[in-house]
């Protein structure tokens, strides 16, 4: 959603650190939906047993609320998502 992994810091350390201690920020320069920022949250949970399941996740509010395109123009491959796709 942001092109970028969510623990990502200049220093890999502490890059690898976050991602160890689960603590990510959501980029508030860029827009994303509330039931997008909930449904991260509940798959980026350290303990296994309480991230969402895979049934769970189909019937999140953001996976349902949202169209889901058919196919995607080959330069997403290069240039990633463009803004008008979702």
């Amino acid at each position: 959603m942001y092109g970028r992994p969510p623990f990502e810091t200049s220093d890999v350390k502490k890059t690898y650190r976050r991602i160890k201690e689960c603590q990510y920020t959501f980029n508030e320069d860029l827009q994303i939906s509330s039931n997008a920022k909930n449904l991260i949250s509940k798959l980026l949970v350290v303990d296994p047993t309480k991230r969402l399941t895979f049934d769970q996740i189909l019937v999140h509010p953001f996976m349902t609320s949202n169209r889901i395109p058919k196919q995607l123009p080959t330069s997403v491959l290069t240039q990633g998502l463009p803004r008008n796709v979702f």
